[in-house]
Parts: structure tokens; sequence; C-alpha cells
């Protein structure tokens, strides 16, 4: 499964280059630049639509753009990582309206974030109880 890497406001797709460092090389990512000239849950849609089905992350603007992706479109989000992302703004969705999933905790103030721990774990397949 891919994994979508979507930076925030006046970033680019360089952005993550430092990320990119720390994770598996075996793992398939797509770093995006976000499309200009189109209304907020527009662009969500659009690099949705463009990536298809993948797991998505996404730091602060591109978090958010993110999460309205997986509101619109959940069957084609098989993870989310959102980094210093908060789902406010136009589009945003109502409280409630979110469940989250395997949270990992931040790191403690001083510590380095666990990014590739965050990413890794939102990419790797989730385990599913087994019937009795």
């Amino acid at each position: 499964m891919p994994l979508v890497l979507v930076p925030g406001f006046t970033q680019t797709a360089a952005s993550w280059d430092p990320v990119l460092a720390h994770l598996p090389p075996d793992l398939e990512v797509v770093a995006v630049d976000v499309p200009s000239g189109l209304g907020f849950v527009e662009t969500a849609a659009a690099i949705g639509e463009r990536e298809g089905r993948a797991g998505y992350a996404g730091y602060s603007m591109g978090g958010r753009l993110c999460l309205r992706f997986a509101l619109d479109r959940p069957d084609l989000v098989r993870g989310l990582v959102l980094l210093s992302a908060s789902p406010d703004g136009p589009g945003a969705p109502r409280s409630g309206s979110v469940t989250a999933r395997g949270v990992v905790p931040p790191a403690a103030p001083g510590a380095p974030a666990p990014t590739s721990l965050w990413i890794c774990s939102a990419v790797a397949p989730a385990s599913t109880p087994s019937s009795s």
C-alpha cells in the first residue's frame, strides 16, 4: 500500500525529504504538492482522487486536507496520520464525527517526534479480531 505525504501551507513535496530518509526503503511513498486554485474540499478531493487508495499523512494544512478526504472517501483511505493538524477551518468535520484508532502519544517536550513510528504504524496492516 502506498503512503501519500501531504505538506503544510506554503510548503512543497520537498518538505518531506528529511522524513523520507527515516522511512523503510521498501515502503512505497509519494510526496505530493498541494494543487492550487481550488477550494478546500475540492483540493482534498483532488489529492485523494489522483493518488487513490493509500495511507495518507499530512502536516498542518496537509493533515486537514487528509482528514477531509478520509471523511469524504473512507473507502480510499487505508491509514491516516495527522501531524500538527487540527480539524478546524473550511470544510472541517463537526465534533464527534471522527474516531481515533491506534493513536500514538506525542513525544515528551524537547524529545524528537517519532514521525517514522507514526507513519509506519498507520500503513501497517491493521490486526483484525478473530472470530470465535
